[in-house]
């Protein structure tokens, strides 16, 4: 905080200063009133400042978590939008596989892995894939001998 106000009392030529103790007194107690009432102010702008730093800091959390959850909607429901196209398109073509006659094991495999992989898109689903949610693979070090 502050410090105190440079005050000098000394004899003067008129008095002594004994003769004015009690007016120094007074006024030692003034200037001890106005440091007070300076602090307090000091701290009431201080408090008022920190709520209103806390209220902005919230409002600004808020509306951060506000935009990460808008995200997070848009991302999954385009994950839903996606999924259900590759949905579509592999159900084409186990049609055409079946009208065609050409419904081979090897179709049959893939029309289940290109379904595994719809569900593992869809965010409805929660599927797991266990090549797409393995952590991404290091590389090899070859300065390590």
């Amino acid at each position: 905080m502050g410090s105190w106000p440079s005050r000098k009392w000394n004899d003067t030529e008129r008095s002594l200063i004994d003769s004015r103790l009690s007016g120094i007194v007074a006024a030692i107690a003034g200037l001890a009133e106005a440091k007070r009432a300076k602090e307090e102010e000091e701290e009431r702008r201080r408090r008022t400042y920190e709520e209103a730093r806390a209220r902005y800091e919230a409002q600004v959390r808020a509306r951060n978590e506000e935009r990460r959850q808008l995200h997070a909607l848009f991302r999954d429901a385009s994950r839903l939008q996606r999924a259900n196209r590759l949905r579509e398109f592999i159900a084409a073509v186990e049609d055409r596989a079946r009208h065609d006659g050409e419904l081979t094991p090897e179709k049959q495999q893939w029309i289940e892995w290109a379904k595994a992989k719809a569900d593992w898109l869809d965010p409805l689903v929660r599927r797991s894939d266990p090549i797409l949610d393995a952590p991404e693979p290091e590389a090899p070090s070859f300065w390590h001998f």
